[in-house]
């Protein structure tokens, strides 16, 4: 057994590998953090950090039809969640489901400036939640942090990376990395509905 690559889907300088250049200005530079979400029978769409050229980076898209994964079918022409006072530098998506009520939850990182780790600058940013009713438009108002940096050691710094899951048993999880951007390793939260 073996994972078996594909070839390239999409590049920020060259636009679908299968079509001509037509990326957007805001997301110019590069496509990090791709987090798949099977949009219906026919689209998968990818989210990720679009970054600009001066590296500011806003949540966009990128749709692929699901029968042909290396068919590109779209870009957004804005982002979808785009700067916030809490997160002026940085947006990333890190996951979303679809909520048992209806509408979907995303885990998203806010950037809010940079720090220096073994003399190299790294984006500082923390993981926060936020609902939308159709996956396509989110508000910013309404995001919330989820975990916080806390009074452990390994990650009183910072938070990243917010992955979530839920299990066949109906329990939520939610993996996240801590210091020096997951050196210090990969942390575990559960939901708690009380």
């Amino acid at each position: 057994m073996a994972w078996i690559k594909q070839g390239l889907i999409y590049s920020p300088q060259n636009g679908p590998a299968n079509a001509p250049a037509n990326t957007p200005n805001w997301a110019s530079h590069s496509f990090k953090a791709p987090c798949p979400w099977q949009r219906d029978a026919d689209t998968i769409r990818l989210f990720g950090g679009m970054r600009d050229d001066s590296g500011i980076s806003r949540i966009g898209w990128v749709d692929t039809s699901a029968q042909d994964l290396r068919q590109v079918l779209g870009v957004s022409r804005t982002p979808i969640l785009d700067r916030c006072p809490q997160g002026p530098f940085i947006g990333a998506l890190h996951s979303i489901a679809a909520l048992p009520e209806g509408g979907y939850r995303a885990w998203i990182s806010r950037g809010f400036g940079w720090q220096k780790i073994n003399d190299i600058l790294y984006p500082a940013y923390d993981c926060w939640t936020l609902t939308s009713a159709d996956g396509l438009h989110f508000d910013n108002a309404t995001a919330q942090r989820i975990i916080a940096p806390g009074p452990s050691e390994w990650d009183s710094e910072m938070t990243r990376y917010p992955a979530h899951l839920r299990t066949q048993s109906g329990d939520q999880f939610l993996f996240y990395n801590g210091n020096g951007m997951g050196q210090t390793g990969v942390g575990l939260a559960r939901w708690s509905a009380s």
